[in-house]
């Protein structure tokens, strides 16, 4: 998920830089926001392919793949991997 992290870093770096009368309090909260959105964002469809896995390995490969092609983030192959085992 480097790429999600790599995005979240660059949008936060630019708030960050047009709001520069942020304490370095309110900066540690905005960062720790960020990084609990996309966490949750992340964990949700993760967890579901995970889910699917146990019961369905062709849904879940099709899940990652969807979501490997929506927001090119890899998932496909470590899926790929799960059902391999």
């Amino acid at each position: 998920m480097q790429k999600t992290d790599a995005i979240r870093v660059a949008a936060l770096e630019r708030l960050l830089a047009r709001c520069a009368e942020l304490s370095d309090r309110e900066k540690t909260l905005v960062t720790g926001m960020s990084t609990a959105v996309v966490s949750k964002l992340l964990s949700s469809m993760v967890g579901k392919i995970n889910e699917t896995t146990t019961t369905n390995e062709a849904q879940a490969l099709s899940y990652a793949r969807m979501v490997d092609e929506l927001f090119d983030l890899n998932l496909a192959d470590g899926v790929a991997e799960l059902c391999d085992t």
